[in-house]
């Protein structure tokens, strides 16, 4: 370079424009956490928004005797939404979770029902719903992922004790 002088903003503009990758090599990224959101016991309903996606969204249902509803973003026009759903303690025997999706049939996939003496092995069911979710008791750890193509969710690891639901019993 010679010694000409540039602005400040000049500066900034010419860093922000940099178009660049960075080659970790095989380093450690080292006290990474996962971000969470936490639902409270006893709600009814609870909204996530677009801002959530990649978040763990764990969900104590243990002492209410209430179903809970939690609406998630329409799948529509957003892709790239995704969402880790996890029961953070066996579910109350009178309460059940269902994520709404806000679009018919808008949750398309597979969930896994796992044997309670695995004797007679897992239950794998097809969904097709504008809803899915955790039944009463549904047991700590229960999870369903969801990942949007900008038209639909799909079900990317659902998996529970008892079968999932499509609508409150």
């Amino acid at each position: 370079m010679g010694t000409k002088r540039i602005g400040l903003a000049r500066t900034q503009a010419l860093i922000e424009n940099l178009k660049r990758s960075l080659d970790l090599g095989g380093s450690d990224l080292k006290n990474q956490k996962s971000p969470i959101l936490l639902i409270e016991n006893g709600a009814a309903a609870a909204e996530v928004e677009t801002t959530d996606s990649g978040k763990i969204i764990m969900i104590d249902a243990s002492t209410a005797s209430t179903n809970l509803t939690v609406t998630i973003p329409t799948p529509a026009g957003n892709m790239g939404l995704d969402y880790t759903f996890i029961l953070i303690a066996d579910s109350h025997s009178a309460s059940e979770v269902l994520l709404d999706s806000q679009l018919t049939n808008g949750i398309k996939g597979m969930s896994i029902e796992l044997a309670a003496d695995m004797a007679d092995g897992n239950a794998v069911v097809n969904i097709s719903a504008q809803k899915l979710g955790f039944k009463d008791s549904a047991k700590i750890g229960s999870r369903i992922r969801l990942v949007s193509d900008g038209d639909f969710y799909f079900v990317v690891d659902a998996v529970s004790d008892l079968a999932t639901i499509t609508s409150f019993t």
